[in-house]
């Protein structure tokens, strides 16, 4: 199983330099190679090495040539292969594909391997070309390197990802119990387990929303792309990139915590795109980035030897009573939160009401699933 060791680097200044002439000569190359494909209408560039001769021949003259030749031929190799991928991608789906631009907020390129020191005198990873650069925490992780690229996201902040193919003795284990659960996803509490549990959503959005509109109205009055104008624009992109990483941090926390207590997980399959339509409710489901966690429970399961099924997105959870299954349809209506059934005066919380009926749906989708499977091999 392929995992990425997502390392936060410090570069001085001089590498800094250095990386965004990079960053630039990467653009370049990309975006030739995505300009040559569509002359062509083919993303068939046979002779790759032949194809950055041309390139570095008849473009780049004295001092540009001499700083194009310091990027590795590798790199420009991955760079092209990236531009072919991205190109098929996009003939795939009738769409334009799109220029690299050098003022774009988040920068990438492929390095062929990275060299991971930690030790207690010295945290740093070498990378070729660049040197020694200063790491602040390091995740050990055993196996054989499949790709490393270097990334500057919004607010100039520097990272390594490393993906790794790596061996079971690697992974930490925690210890499957016994134990069965059904998930209901929303806005007001993220997670609702049908143990009755709940995970509250982390609404620090309006917050951030405020300082963010108070930031672009003062950049509203500044010159643009003044040194004014550029700090306020690194502000903002360093506010939303904090935004995100405390959103990220806080679903690896809840997911891991499921997958630790439960061996079994029923969740209910949506789409966010068909949510979103409903009004009021665009918004929400933007910042709480539910497809998001769904996505980390699921290979976290398949890293721990968990099942998660997916049950039917129509059905109709929430209206179900959990304890006698008598469905009440006046249930559509989102502002009731708690209820009595109609038929056994049962007392019921919704979301938690919903999750039982998800796991008990689950339960049963699963085991046509195996015996399906049993079916079909005999």
């Amino acid at each position: 199983m392929y995992l990425t060791n997502k390392i936060r680097i410090y570069p001085t200044k001089k590498q800094k330099d250095k990386l965004d002439v990079f960053f630039r000569i990467k653009a370049f190359i990309y975006n030739k190679s995505i300009e040559y494909m569509n002359e062509k209408k083919d993303s068939n560039i046979t002779d790759v090495d032949k194809f950055l001769d041309t390139i570095a021949c008849s473009k780049l003259t004295g001092k540009k040539k001499e700083i194009f030749n310091e990027f590795p031929i590798t790199w420009q190799r991955k760079t092209v292969n990236r531009a072919k991928r991205a190109f098929n991608a996009n003939k795939k789906f009738k769409t334009k594909c799109k220029m690299k631009s050098v003022d774009e907020n988040i920068q990438t390129f492929d390095i062929d391997k990275a060299i991971v020191l930690d030790n207690d005198k010295k945290k740093a990873v070498y990378v070729s070309k660049l040197g020694f650069l200063k790491a602040r925490y390091i995740r050990k992780m055993d196996g054989r390197v499949y790709n490393c690229m270097i990334k500057r996201e919004a607010g100039n902040n520097y990272y390594i990802h490393i993906v790794i193919d790596v061996t079971s003795s690697s992974i930490k284990h925690y210890e499957a119990p016994h134990h069965h659960v059904g998930l209901d996803l929303g806005l007001k509490t993220l997670v609702t387990t049908s143990d009755g549990d709940k995970y509250d959503s982390i609404h620090f959005y309006s917050d951030v929303l405020k300082r963010a509109n108070r930031i672009r109205k003062k950049m509203a009055r500044q010159i643009k792309e003044s040194s004014n104008y550029k700090k306020s624009r690194l502000l903002l992109q360093r506010l939303y990139c904090q935004m995100r990483h405390r959103l990220e941090d806080y679903h690896h926390k809840v997911s891991l915590d499921i997958i630790k207590k439960n061996s079994f997980i029923a969740i209910e399959s949506f789409t966010t795109k068909e949510l979103m339509q409903k009004p009021g409710n665009k918004l929400d489901f933007n910042n709480q980035a539910l497809s998001s966690f769904l996505e980390k429970l699921a290979y976290k399961a398949m890293l721990y030897n968990r099942v998660v099924q997916e049950i039917d997105k129509y059905y109709p959870s929430s209206q179900i009573c959990s304890n006698c299954g008598h469905r009440d349809r006046s249930l559509k209506d989102l502002s009731i939160r708690e209820f009595n059934c109609e038929e056994c005066g049962i007392h019921q919380d919704r979301d938690v009401n919903a999750a039982k009926n998800i796991l008990k749906e689950g339960i049963k989708e699963y085991k046509f699933k195996l015996r399906s499977s049993k079916k079909k091999k005999s």
